[in-house]
């Protein structure tokens, strides 16, 4: 029976400002989205509810229409605002707590979740995430983000939110005192600087490379451990290995710098 108060809200937008229309590119056998879906049913099946968040923009119609052909459960709200939108997401759909993930990651492993959400729960916490920089942080594109309906909620109302909290989602759970948050890491150090993440055109050049090296029906039952094995043996890792993680953060802590300049200007 579905567990109707955990659900993973999988983010999803077309426009992305290095690699447009990225989670609905073909990697060989689908796109981004429909791998991730797959996954997910082949770990889970119908344990957790699954939805994809994507924004009211006339540009993202395209997600929807995925969504209603695959038959997917799907949310639009805020293009901008990405908290709101999974607040607003985790409200309609009566969520207790919620597992975040992000469209640009095809191959996240969802077998940690049962036990990230029991210490989440023992330990009374806001948040829990693998990734992170501290020992054990999983590759890029293997991220999982846990946290509770009422931390989202004291998130989303705080009254002094920067655009990147509200753009990030999860920030204001890593920066701020007031939440509890857990680093939960078992990764080897030999996957860590390894990188699975669809942004940039490198990126899309390993994942297509990846699947065409092995039979899709196995590629999609495989843990995150054995796909990084996959990587280092075929010597694919140098094809992304000059990108910079989460260089996307920058033009974010922009906005913060004019949003707190013009504030303060107002003074």
């Amino acid at each position: 029976m579905k567990n109707e108060n955990i659900g993973i809200i999988c983010q999803a937008r077309l426009s992305s400002t290095r690699l447009p229309g990225k989670v609905l590119y073909d990697l060989g056998y689908g796109n981004s989205l429909e791998i991730i879906h797959t996954r997910f049913l082949h770990q889970f099946k119908d344990k957790y509810k699954f939805i994809i968040a994507s924004s009211n923009s006339p540009e993202d119609k395209a997600i929807e229409y995925f969504c209603k052909e695959k038959n997917i459960d799907y949310f639009t709200g805020s293009l901008e605002n990405v908290l709101e939108r999974y607040y607003k997401c985790s409200l309609k759909n009566n969520l207790n707590y919620i597992v975040r993930i992000t469209s640009d990651c095809p191959f996240v492993d969802f077998s940690p979740i049962p036990q990230m959400l029991k210490i989440l729960k023992e330990c009374k916490a806001d948040y829990i995430t693998n990734s992170h920089d501290e020992n054990g942080h999983v590759p890029d594109g293997f991220d999982l983000e846990i946290f509770s309906f009422d931390a989202l909620s004291r998130a989303y109302n705080l009254p002094d939110l920067l655009p990147s909290e509200e753009e990030h989602v999860t920030f204001q759970f890593h920066k701020r005192s007031n939440f509890k948050k857990i680093l939960y890491g078992e990764t080897p150090e030999k996957f860590t600087d390894l990188r699975l993440t669809l942004d940039e055109p490198e990126d899309y050049e390993l994942i297509r490379k990846l699947i065409s090296s092995i039979e899709y029906k196995k590629l999609i039952k495989l843990p995150m451990v054995d796909i990084c094995d996959l990587i280092l043996d075929k010597n694919l890792s140098k094809i992304n290995s000059n990108i910079i993680k989460n260089k996307g953060w920058e033009s974010a802590f922009e906005k913060d710098f004019l949003f707190l300049k013009n504030r303060k200007d107002k003074k």
